[in-house]
């Protein structure tokens, strides 16, 4: 996975570098372990995974405290509170 970036509408994961039966493992399992809803986009014929707009506030507590500060931006920068370094 190379990235990932905030949308009004969700966040994508960078996944182009996986199949798409891959991402959809990815997109299972992140439901199954986390309870987060997404979804496969494709991306000039390749997979991207999106987190729903409706799954943002849980994805960003369960990621948040492993985001360097540097990086929070990623995540929203009107709704991510910076961490002091």
């Amino acid at each position: 996975m190379d990235d990932g970036s905030w949308t009004p509408s969700g966040f994508y994961f960078h996944t182009e570098g996986f199949t798409f039966k891959e991402c959809n493992l990815l997109v299972a399992m992140l439901h199954y372990r986390f309870g987060l809803f997404s979804t496969i986009q494709q991306h000039a014929g390749k997979p991207m995974i999106k987190i729903a707009v409706k799954s943002m506030p849980l994805f960003r507590n369960i990621v948040t405290p492993h985001f360097h500060q540097s990086m929070l931006y990623k995540l929203d920068p009107k709704k991510t509170k910076l961490r002091p370094l």
